[in-house]
């Protein structure tokens, strides 16, 4: 009997750690804009694209006239934390607080320069073309 306790204790937990999310995969799909104001950069305005391929895109633009455009390798969103990996090797997390299909908050865990980001919260919204 204690077993099957252990067991079943064990199942509701793994079970309970990822809920069920009202928007998945399929939603995060496309062009997304932000505009935030960089620790190092200054204010800019970002549009990050999750492609089907399970690659994404970005372009930094910044208020000064410069940019800045780069490829992730590979993104996965599950339980409402968006993986992703860099072409530098490196890996950025974080976690996506939907606030309807067309706008969240991304909060960012873990990036390139996490001892910056980490906390920082973006904002997104579909690109409207």
């Amino acid at each position: 009997m204690k077993t099957f306790g252990l067991l079943f204790l064990v199942g509701f937990v793994v079970l309970q750690s990822c809920k069920p999310q009202m928007y998945g995969r399929e939603t995060l799909l496309g062009t997304w804009v932000t505009n935030v104001d960089e620790p190092l950069d200054g204010k800019c305005t970002i549009e990050f694209t999750a492609h089907n391929d399970n690659t994404t895109s970005y372009q930094f633009l910044y208020e000064n006239g410069d940019s800045f455009s780069g490829r992730g390798l590979e993104w996965k969103y599950k339980c409402g934390v968006f993986r992703e990996k860099y072409g530098d090797g490196s890996r950025g997390v974080a976690k996506i607080k939907w606030i309807d299909e067309n706008k969240f908050d991304l909060v960012i865990l873990k990036n390139q320069k996490t001892e910056l980001y980490k906390g920082r919260i973006r904002t997104y919204e579909r690109k409207r073309e």
